[in-house]
């Protein structure tokens, strides 16, 4: 009994991959440049915002402030995962 095999077919071969290239170039740019405007504005929202109020505890006021955007990606994602296990629906 002989075997035949069936070709595998690019799903990708379609795509402009240039275009892809370029589109992920930008977005790393982009996430680099928001990455070194948070760090050139830290000090001085620390400086002028926090260290007047609380100025032990100022630093980390301004980690967590300028960490919410990981901390509301990540806690979205646990949330859409757990509504999707226990009800079937992503809204919840």
């Amino acid at each position: 009994m002989a075997t035949t095999v069936s070709p595998t077919v690019d799903r990708h071969a379609a795509y402009n991959k240039s275009r892809i290239f370029i589109l992920s170039v930008l977005a790393l740019c982009t996430a680099g440049i928001n990455s070194a405007i948070q760090t050139a504005i830290a000090g001085d929202l620390q400086r002028v915002f926090f260290d007047p109020i609380d100025p032990v505890h100022s630093a980390q006021k301004v980690g967590e402030i300028l960490g919410v955007a990981f901390w509301v990606s990540r806690s979205r994602s646990r949330l859409e995962a757990h509504c999707s296990i226990t009800s079937g629906w992503a809204g919840c």
